[in-house]
């Protein structure tokens, strides 16, 4: 027996819309169907805290950020900023967000999200803007941003720590955006959408569109992840597990089949990949070959 079972638990008579560990890993959160948020040990299953009705509507993503930060989406394109060592009655979150009108497909943290490009300065403007700065005394801080896809065709990026005033919205994309990933140490993202269709954005020329566009994928991709700086694993609603190469394009191979059945969500740990999908099972893919075979084309 490749496992066993530690602890059972059902925490709400609803549906289950999405668990995700905590970035310490001792705690596990999952999501109810009635806008419940649950927090779990993950020693023993017990209930830890609980959001009551944390959304109006069901939710639909969840993030931890880090320690006591974590965010969740729901099916009116609502975000909320949560921090566990609040007391969780109904109006606890940290901040909420409503630039988006329909359901949050998915949410990426980015430790250092590259900054706009600005024009080159002159000689007598460096220094100006030097002054400036010094007369300001603003400490330099890190791009953190967390990005936010959504059914209703837009990307927004937030700025966690500057209030309600720190979103920025794309143009509509006139399709769903599903899914995202980071690649190029965050000089990129990776979009996939409805139409099957990835959308390339570089946050170095602004992220009100996109860039590029990279067909090839015969249906929606719903879900994928980073393989390594230059690649990500897609998961379709075809039921395949793609290895993509992003700049140059190039589509490198199926990892992972469901049998026609749509690919919910994917995340690799080292050399494994886990994918889950409409069928009630979840299937492990060893990447060692896959990862081996880069290795050596890096030799």
């Amino acid at each position: 027996k490749a496992y066993d079972r530690s602890w059972s638990v059902r925490p709400s008579n609803k549906s289950c819309r999405g668990v995700a560990f905590s970035t310490e890993g001792d705690s596990l959160y999952t999501l109810a169907k009635d806008g419940s948020i649950f927090r779990l040990d993950t020693e023993t299953g017990s209930v830890v805290s609980k959001w009551d009705k944390a959304h109006s509507s069901a939710p639909s993503r969840l993030l931890p950020i880090e320690q006591n930060l974590f965010a969740s989406g729901d099916d009116d394109g609502v975000i909320s900023l949560w921090d566990p060592r609040r007391p969780t009655d109904s109006n606890s979150a940290v901040r909420t967000y409503t630039h988006h009108f329909d359901w949050i497909t998915s949410m990426l943290w980015c430790t250092h999200l590259a900054p706009p490009k600005t024009p080159k300065l002159t000689k007598e403007e460096q220094e100006k803007k030097r002054l400036r700065e010094e007369k300001k005394r603003k400490p330099q801080t890190q791009r953190e941003r967390l990005v936010v896809t959504s059914g209703d065709g837009t990307l927004s990026v937030i700025d966690v720590r500057a209030g309600k005033s720190g979103v920025e919205v794309s143009e509509d994309q006139e399709d769903e955006l599903l899914s995202i990933a980071s690649v190029k140490q965050n000089s990129k993202l990776v979009v996939g959408t409805q139409l099957g269709i990835l959308s390339l954005w570089a946050p170095t020329k602004g992220l009100l569109d996109h860039v590029d566009r990279i067909p090839g994928h015969p249906a929606s991709v719903d879900t994928m992840c980073t393989l390594d700086d230059d690649t990500i694993l897609t998961g379709s609603s075809d039921g395949l597990v793609r290895v993509v190469q992003i700049l140059p394009h190039k589509l490198l191979g199926i990892v992972a089949d469901h049998g026609g059945m749509p690919v919910e969500r994917i995340a690799r740990c080292g050399n494994w990949m886990a994918s889950i999908g409409h069928g009630a099972e979840i299937k492990l893919t060893d990447l060692a070959p896959l990862l081996e075979e880069d290795g050596d084309e890096d030799d």
